[in-house]
């Protein structure tokens, strides 16, 4: 009463991609015996290649090829959101998470510990360090330096792995108060969309249009300056026939960009040996659209498009300086009207004065915090225990922007 069946390889490639009405299942998952010939026969081989050609047959995920260096440069440094899980077959959790990714995020399966056309794998090109256990998937989005890798609780289930992806590729909006963030977050990228504001914080039509261009430009970072904690150089403010003062109600907006061409004789080795374009967009924030519509053209006008004017330096923001102390005459009078009795009236708008000044520091701080944890979100899991030698952070961001074109796709 047995019955004994040879199954050869030509036999498991040519099976049926799908029984009619049978609903698609990823890999490790169970299948009644009446629908899994190869199962039932229990080669263990021919099991698994059975799964894995069905799990392909049903994921969203396109298969990426390491040397295709056109693709992989779309996926790596785009902008645009991409979830890739390194490896030959999609993970259960990665494959019930294809469904509820967030709109225009595309997913995609490639082999990292193969090399690419540079000779590095893409482990070692991006310096990650895998999860010692469970599925190894990466976040590119957002034009960032390195894709964020998921942590080994995002990726165990298809609803965390969806959260965190939904999360981690938010379009970023940064705001600047410092020197160093200045440089990592604008003169470090190749596009750069700078609002320069009185304060800390932009009025809320502004953010809102921010966040809105950060979205449809994702190879452009944006960033809010405090114009009132940093000092703009003086030839990128001369753009444009003059960058206006910004104000409580409207902020000037600057593109910048890295060209092409040789620095002027001398000029210090690094960054510095870079050459910047910017233009002033005369309307500002005040359409969002006509915005998107001029960065649009931007991006797709060469190395110098129509309206940029080539810079002779390294746009360099510098900290500005807290405002001297009062002389002594003036503490003094300050002094002698603190220590007369004030009014009823006078006490009141004292603590309405106190109060707005303690919410704008309270909102300043904020802000603060919130570019902070937008940061480490996004590097979040990439966490690689070395200790690099000063000057390794840079040439790192500099060969995630540059080595693309120059070692990797040649």
């Amino acid at each position: 009463g047995t019955t004994t069946c040879r199954c050869s390889a030509t036999s498991i490639s040519t099976m049926p991609s799908k029984p009619p009405g049978s609903k698609p299942r990823p890999q490790g998952t169970k299948r009644a015996k009446s629908q899994s010939p190869a199962l039932a026969l229990g080669g263990a081989a021919a099991a698994v290649a059975a799964v894995a050609y069905y799990v392909l047959t049903v994921s969203k995920a396109v298969s990426l090829s390491p040397s295709d260096s056109a693709a992989l440069k779309q996926v790596f440094f785009s902008g645009e959101p991409w979830l890739v899980e390194c490896g030959h077959s999609v993970s259960p959790a990665f494959y019930d998470a294809e469904g509820s990714l967030p709109k225009g995020m595309r997913v995609g399966l490639l082999d990292c510990a193969a090399a690419l056309p540079s000779g590095k794998t893409t482990i070692q090109r991006f310096k990650l360090s895998p999860p010692k256990r469970g599925p190894t998937v990466l976040l590119f989005a957002n034009a960032d330096a390195k894709p964020a890798l998921a942590p080994v609780d995002a990726a165990r289930t298809g609803v965390d792995l969806a959260k965190w992806a939904a999360r981690v590729s938010q379009p970023r909006v940064v705001s600047v108060a410092t020197v160093q963030l200045f440089e990592a977050h604008c003169t470090k990228r190749k596009w750069c969309a700078l609002a320069l504001g009185a304060g800390a914080r932009l009025p809320s039509e502004e953010r809102a249009a921010l966040t809105k261009l950060a979205a449809a430009a994702r190879a452009v970072r944006f960033i809010a300056v405090d114009g009132s904690k940093l000092l703009l150089p003086d030839e990128l403010m001369r753009v444009g026939g003059g960058v206006p003062a910004p104000s409580r109600t409207a902020s000037p907006l600057l593109l910048l960009k890295q060209a092409g061409g040789e620095v002027k004789e001398g000029a210090e080795e690094g960054a510095g040996t870079r050459r910047y374009a910017a233009k002033l967009l005369p309307d500002g924030l005040s359409d969002a659209g006509a915005v998107e519509l001029a960065i649009g053209a931007a991006m797709a006008g060469g190395e110098l498009p129509e309206g940029f004017e080539l810079l002779s330096e390294t746009p360099t923001a510098e900290q500005r300086l807290p405002p001297p102390p009062p002389p002594r005459q003036e503490r003094e009078e300050k002094s002698e009207e603190a220590t007369r009795t004030l009014s009823d009236a006078e006490l009141k708008a004292l603590r309405a004065e106190r109060e707005a000044e303690r919410q704008r520091l309270e909102e300043e701080r904020l802000e603060q915090r919130r570019a902070q944890m937008q940061e480490e979100e996004a590097m979040a899991g990439n966490l690689v225990e070395e200790v690099e030698e000063e000057g390794e952070a840079e040439e790192e961001a500099d060969e995630a922007e540059e080595e693309v074109e120059v070692e990797e796709f040649e």
